[in-house]
């Protein structure tokens, strides 16, 4: 019964994951992919 009481913040990350679905990563490679392709687009203007 105990378990079944733990608070969100008493969870693991892993347990969020599981919970979720894998929905916790998602926004961060979302985020990764945007920001490498903004640095490449600057790199590219600047070598021009």
């Amino acid at each position: 019964m105990e378990q079944l009481n733990k608070k969100a913040d008493e969870l693991t990350i892993d347990e969020l994951d599981a919970a979720s679905g894998g929905a916790l990563y998602q926004p961060l490679i979302v985020v990764a992919i945007a920001f490498r392709v903004a640095i490449e687009s600057l790199v590219h203007k600047i070598t021009r």
